[in-house]
């Protein structure tokens, strides 16, 4: 392995450290043992099925009514129901107060001391045979801060770090992270159906404290740099370190919670990385999402700002941006939905148009709705919506056809003061490039990981895009050749591919257009005619009996309106019908049921040299059709991030210690119906010549 391509979280950190920790005999090898997988909580948090309270509800509703007593004690359940909402958050703890119920650790809420407001909350939603998730603000606390300044997040001077304008960081190396798990253990017991951690968890920068800095020098054998600096030799390890703090946290408060209640679903902010150019986090954190909490705007947020910087970098499409970010979020998931915090929709058809994209790439639509206005008519259309179609979404994965592998070992290589030009330029703009190619083509595509592909998650693709082969680790080689053994295309970034610019993205375009030409033809799904804008998706489920296809209007024009609250009127968007939209499969025979999930009416298979094709209504928003039976009929193999989990289980199966600990056992039979050998007495025979586990018939 080359020394610059570390292959797991704790060589990175170690890169430049001698690897003299581990005892004499790892300290003598020549060669670094690995093992042969990732950890298991991957594994474990890959396989996590979310329950169907949840993944069945494309549309949730959001709140706050955490800004007064009145507030928290308001009844919302049956309104909300009314409006078509099943599933709705409230807050639990806002900001830097106290939580909104009589907690045994820390200080509650001034006005929670005597009154359970959580209970209230949960009976409300309950009653209205809703679920309620809680959202819990980690990220400051004054009662905490007061009491315990020393679990505060410090930078390289030593001053406090701000977390927005609710108060201070709090670190989660300290012992903050053992009173978050008790206090989210006692909502378990409230009876909250989900939990919701907004923001980002730890300081950007890193965190300076003392307790990280002893961390940090018992992890890398190194003090932390001076200097916070974007240009400092030591900055990638602190960002590292700060990402690992935050997946440890989560891991074991995601540990704690589903060992109480699996059904608890845990929705943990990414906060920008949907932008694609963020390295606070990392897609490890990913898998310990059981949804992953991201903003309609996120994934486009930061594009003017970069753009401004350096204008010779070509503007990324709205649209495509949008629909990256949220495969991101999606497919790092483990293919499970994010859940987008879509606010301040004011208007009836922008409010359907936003949700109808959100869900098309397989994510559910969080849909904000002012205290204000409880109920708010404005909203109903697109709960109505996702009413008809939330069902055939249901425990569907996105169809694996094309990976787009998004390297964060590659984004890494990008530091100092372009490091975000560098970033996107020479890593992000590639895997855009590609995925905005094979999404206006309208062809089955999915993002993978860089812990997916060292794991070797590439069953059921034909086509895998990389766009930094140089830096791909051992683990990483050994899985794309195995890929290509099995007849996979393997399509590297070519020198002169400039994705970045127009020009460069035009040429890059063709030239990936015309290697993938062959390929083509045997996708199991794809979409033409229509706008240039029109989104397709394919989602299947793991036994490949439900395929649902989205086909969606631009809805990049929707206005996320950051002012709403303050009574500024969103401008409404308008749509141009789609029309002469035709779906292509690519299956011997036609599904035995075929509808659209929108208006429940029957769809038309007519077959053609291209395949089976179903021409599409003319419609204003998105058309889903929906089709079942069709194990037999797909000429590819779908599969689910793990194989089948009585596979799975047995792979996880650890031998005990008293097997697997000696290395000689002895057998013997001592049988065949002879009285005198069967109730012969031979273990302290055995045990005097070193034996300690011994095989005797019972059955011979």
């Amino acid at each position: 392995m080359k020394a610059n391509q570390p292959s797991t979280r704790r060589e990175f950190l170690k890169t430049t450290v001698t690897a003299a920790a581990g005892g004499a005999l790892f300290a003598s090898l020549p060669f670094r043992l690995r093992a042969a997988a990732a950890p298991d909580w991957v594994a474990d948090a890959a396989r996590y099925q979310l329950p169907d309270w949840f993944d069945g509800q494309r549309a949730h509703l959001h709140t706050r009514l955490a800004r007064s007593e009145q507030y928290l004690g308001m009844k919302v359940g049956e309104a909300f129901r009314s409006m078509g909402a099943r599933v709705f958050t409230r807050h639990v703890k806002s900001g830097d107060e106290g939580p909104f119920w009589p907690t045994k650790f820390g200080t509650p809420h001034a006005v929670a001391t005597k009154r359970n407001f959580v209970t209230e909350m949960i009976a409300d939603a309950h009653a209205a045979d809703c679920k309620m998730i809680g959202y819990y603000w980690i990220t400051t606390e004054a009662a905490v801060e007061k009491e315990h300044p020393e679990w505060m997040c410090r930078d390289a001077r030593d001053r406090l770090i701000a977390a927005s304008r609710r108060g201070k960081y709090l670190c989660l190396n300290t012992p903050y992270r053992d009173l978050i798990e008790k206090r989210l253990l006692e909502l378990v017991e409230l009876g909250v159906d989900g939990l919701y951690f907004d923001f980002r968890h730890m300081p950007p920068g890193g965190c300076w404290c003392t307790t990280c800095r002893e961390k940090f020098r018992r992890e890398t054998g190194l003090d932390m740099p001076a200097s916070p600096r974007i240009d400092d030799p030591g900055r990638p390890r602190v960002i590292e370190f700060n990402n690992q703090t935050i997946e440890e946290a989560f891991r074991q408060w995601r540990g704690a919670v589903h060992a109480k209640r699996a059904d608890c679903v845990m929705v943990v902010s990414s906060s920008g990385y949907a932008s694609l150019q963020h390295t606070h986090m990392s897609t490890s954190l990913f898998h310990l999402m059981d949804s992953n909490k991201t903003e309609f705007r996120r994934p486009f947020a930061n594009d003017a700002p970069l753009i401004a910087k350096y204008p010779d970098l070509r503007m990324p499409e709205k649209d495509v941006k949008i629909a990256m970010g949220f495969a991101l979020c999606r497919d790092g998931c483990d293919g499970r939905p994010a859940h987008v915090w879509l606010p301040f929709m004011t208007d009836e058809m922008t409010c359907v148009l936003g949700v109808a994209g959100i869900v098309t790439h397989g994510c559910i639509a969080n849909i904000d709705m002012a205290e204000t206005k409880i109920p708010d008519p404005a909203l109903k259309k697109a709960f109505d919506l996702c009413a008809r179609i939330s069902p055939v979404f249901r425990r569907v994965q996105s169809m694996r056809w094309a990976a787009v592998h998004f390297s964060e070992l590659g984004r890494r290589r990008a530091t100092g003061e372009t490091a975000d030009r560098d970033m996107w330029v020479n890593s992000t703009s590639r895997s855009f490039g590609a995925y905005r190619t094979l999404l206006r083509d309208r062809l089955p595509v999915r993002l993978i990981t860089d812990t997916q592909l060292e794991r070797g998650w590439t069953d059921g693709y034909a086509i895998l895009f990389l766009p930094n082969p140089d830096t791909l680790t051992e683990p990483m080689r050994a899985a794309i050749e195995a890929f290509r053994k099995r007849g996979g295309l393997v399509i590297e970034q070519h020198n002169d591919w400039a994705w970045h610019t127009e020009e460069g993205l035009s040429k890059a375009t063709a030239a990936l257009r015309t290697l993938l030409a062959d390929k083509v033809q045997s996708a199991p799904a794809r979409v033409v005619g229509g706008p240039e804008k029109l989104h397709a998706t394919a989602f299947l489920t793991a036994d490949r009996r439900r395929l649902v296809l989205p086909v969606c209007n631009d809805f990049s024009g929707v206005d996320h309106h950051e002012d709403g609250e303050k009574g500024t009127t969103a401008k409404p968007v308008t749509v141009q019908p789609c029309q002469d939209v035709t779906v292509i499969l690519n299956m011997p025979q036609p599904p035995a049921k075929l509808y659209d999930a929108v208006t429940g009416q029957p769809l038309e298979v007519r077959r053609t040299a291209r395949g089976l094709e179903i021409a599409l209504p003319k419609f204003d928003t998105v058309r889903i059709g929906a089709g079942g039976a069709l194990i037999a009929n797909f000429p590819f193999e779908l599969c689910a991030v793990a194989a089948p989990d009585w596979v799975a289980e047995a792979a996880r199966y650890q031998l005990p210690d008293w097997f697997d600990g000696q290395r000689a056992h002895l057998h013997t039979r001592l049988a065949f119906g002879n009285a005198e050998y069967m109730s012969k007495r031979v273990g302290e025979a055995f045990r005097s010549v070193g034996v300690r586990v011994f095989t005797r018939h019972v059955k011979s």
